[in-house]
């Protein structure tokens, strides 16, 4: 398709020509999902390698409007569950069907799956951000977890401060879990704390970059995460990137985060309710 509309396209021989799929979103502002984005490439452009975040373009073109890139190449994990065959739609049954027939291949599937799951557990941690069914996950072409829609973040939550979702500190499943070879693995017992903390040590480094994002839109706010909220969304930033804790210390608080949000009993509730409320696969 690419190849195609650039030899139709009369600047289709410049270097900077690019063809990107976008939604085109009306009947809800969408500066907040651009402003979220801002964070998330600050993180993004701090975290090393193999941690994986995938930002996307966002442009508001109103109060209601604006155009949202697509993740071309990726699918929902509620669409993957869907067409999953009935009682084979757990997150374990959908690597092992798609990518299962090549031991290599599997492999590469769930290392891009653990290294994405690391870098948005800390960043869905850093920036609040909430409202993390199965609808709002992706699930990419090599097997890296996409999050997407943060109409929730900062303090802002679907239940309020109170929601079911704020008792873990971001969403890590059994499923989840299995996908990167089981509670008892050393994937999860050792790496993923490891690349957790990793992320964490990247994200201090650009603390003053977040901070300032988040206390200019607070000034002025016109953002739901930060209209009425005062100094709630900096002072929580500021508490979760844990400045005053020193760095031999890090690993044992991301443990406990760790620790906290594996199998957490809210954002459970919240995946069931999705699926009661919305028919969102849990």
């Amino acid at each position: 398709k690419v190849a195609r509309m650039r030899a139709a396209s009369p600047r289709g021989e410049s270097r900077r020509w690019a063809l990107r799929s976008v939604l085109c979103k009306s009947n809800d502002d969408v500066r907040q999902e651009a402003f979220v984005m801002q964070l998330l490439r600050v993180l993004d452009g701090a975290f090393p390698p193999p941690l994986r975040l995938r930002p996307y373009a966002v442009l508001p073109t109103g109060r209601a409007c604006g155009l949202i890139e697509t993740v071309v190449g990726a699918r929902s994990v509620d669409h993957a569950k869907r067409r999953a065959p009935r009682g084979r739609s757990s997150l374990p049954d959908i690597f092992e069907a798609r990518w299962g027939a090549d031991a290599g291949a599997l492999a590469r599937a769930r290392a891009a799956f653990l290294h994405s799951v690391a870098a948005y557990s800390i960043a869905s941690y850093l920036l609040g951000i909430r409202d993390r069914h199965n609808g709002n996950l992706l699930l990419a072409d090599d097997g890296a977890i996409v999050h997407i829609d943060f109409g929730f973040a900062l303090g802002l939550a679907p239940g309020g401060r109170a929601g079911p979702e704020t008792s873990a500190p971001f969403k890590l499943t059994a499923e989840m879990v299995q996908v990167i070879g089981g509670p008892e693995s050393d994937a999860f017992r050792e790496e993923l704390p490891r690349l957790c903390t990793l992320a964490l040590r990247a994200a201090r480094l650009r603390a003053r970059a977040l901070l300032a994002l988040v206390e200019v839109m607070s000034l002025r706010p016109s953002l739901r995460c930060l209209v009425g909220a005062g100094s709630r969304p900096l002072d929580g930033l500021r508490e979760r990137l844990m400045l005053d804790v020193p760095d031999d210390e890090l690993p044992a608080r991301v443990q406990a985060l760790v620790d906290r949000s594996y199998c957490a009993l809210g954002p459970g509730a919240y995946d069931r309710y999705q699926q009661l409320r919305n028919g969102i696969r849990a």
